[in-house]
């Protein structure tokens, strides 16, 4: 079995094949040509399709992701879950609502939550799954924002989640939430601070939520962060992200340390997509980045990642010729 470990700047990739091959083969066979990868695949599998997008969340230390979208027209509500002792996905009934892609996902009081996101119409339910009975309530308040609500982004913070930064296919929105799982109540916060966008990127560290990039129209990307204090509500300007302007990237948190990259933007004068696979750790203490070793996939935006056990499990998203994936690969932190 071949095996390499891409080791750039801090950090080591390892492909995690979740359907034997990518929707896009030959972009795939060039990349093996380039690096070897030690390839993981045993009997596990998501079937056939890369998709856009797809929500992802951990409960019990295993991977959970729903639907996404696998062509301009079709998009799914299939739901997996994967196992990383066993290296195993297994599929489970699927999501119990319209099919969608860029759904709010979160974490709180051992319950996984999703809603929203773009169904082919734009849709504010909400539903709560427990993984040990395997089982959805369809029971919680809808997200109060019901068209604004596809590409937000969603963190928990001291068991309450916020939410926000959502749009529609036209322009992002600069709304924003906190969701109580114990009332089952949102409520609005203010922020006249962030400009509207959609597409964007958020982590927790010490406490704080951090949100940068996304774009509030195709032709108009951010590279720009803050700090949102759920304190005291207020907000911070920080220091640009230095890559490229953005949206649709992933960004994930190991061991204390926040990691943000791949992603999209469109240049001039037709609006040509460009994608990325550079990643980039933020210095919490210096408020800086450094870039470390990069995606070693193909470049793509609208990704799903997950992290179990400080591992983060990166993968599916589009390329710039708008063809899915639907390979994952582990980062470990070295």
């Amino acid at each position: 079995m071949l095996k390499k470990l891409l080791t750039i700047g801090l950090g080591s990739w390892i492909l995690v094949s979740c359907g034997g091959e990518d929707v896009n083969p030959e972009a795939n066979s060039q990349n093996e040509e380039e690096t070897e990868v030690e390839d993981l695949i045993g009997d596990s599998k998501i079937e056939g399709y890369g998709r856009y997008k797809a929500a992802t969340f951990v409960l019990n230390g295993k991977g959970y992701l729903v639907g996404g979208r696998i062509s301009p027209r079709t998009i799914k509500k299939d739901f997996w879950e994967y196992d990383p002792v066993q290296n195993v996905w297994t599929q489970l009934d699927d999501f119990p609502a319209a099919e969608r892609n860029g759904a709010i996902s979160f974490v709180a009081d051992g319950l996984a939550y999703i809603g929203g996101g773009d169904a082919g119409a734009f849709t504010d339910d909400m539903f709560a799954f427990d993984a040990a009975s395997k089982t959805w309530s369809d029971s919680k308040s809808p997200y109060p924002d019901d068209i604004n609500n596809s590409f937000a982004v969603a963190e928990v913070i001291d068991g309450i989640a916020y939410v926000g930064f959502g749009g529609t296919n036209v322009s992002g929105t600069d709304y924003f939430y906190q969701y109580n799982p114990s009332l089952d109540e949102w409520t609005w916060i203010e922020n006249d601070v962030v400009p509207q966008r959609r597409g964007a990127v958020s982590f927790v560290l010490n406490g704080q939520m951090y949100i940068g990039l996304g774009y509030e129209s195709f032709n108009s990307s951010y590279n720009d962060f803050y700090k949102f204090d759920p304190s005291t509500k207020s907000w911070t300007k920080l220091n640009d992200f230095p890559g490229e302007g953005r949206g649709d990237a992933i960004s994930f948190v190991l061991d204390g340390e926040a990691y943000v990259g791949t992603g999209f933007t469109y240049t001039e004068p037709n609006n040509t997509p460009v994608t990325f696979k550079d990643i980039w750790k933020y210095n919490l203490a210096e408020d800086s980045w450094t870039q470390v070793a990069d995606y070693d996939g193909n470049p793509r935006y609208g990704m799903s990642v997950f992290v179990i056990e400080d591992v983060a499990y990166l993968g599916m998203g589009y390329d710039s010729q708008f063809k899915g994936y639907n390979n994952f690969y582990k980062y470990t932190k070295q």
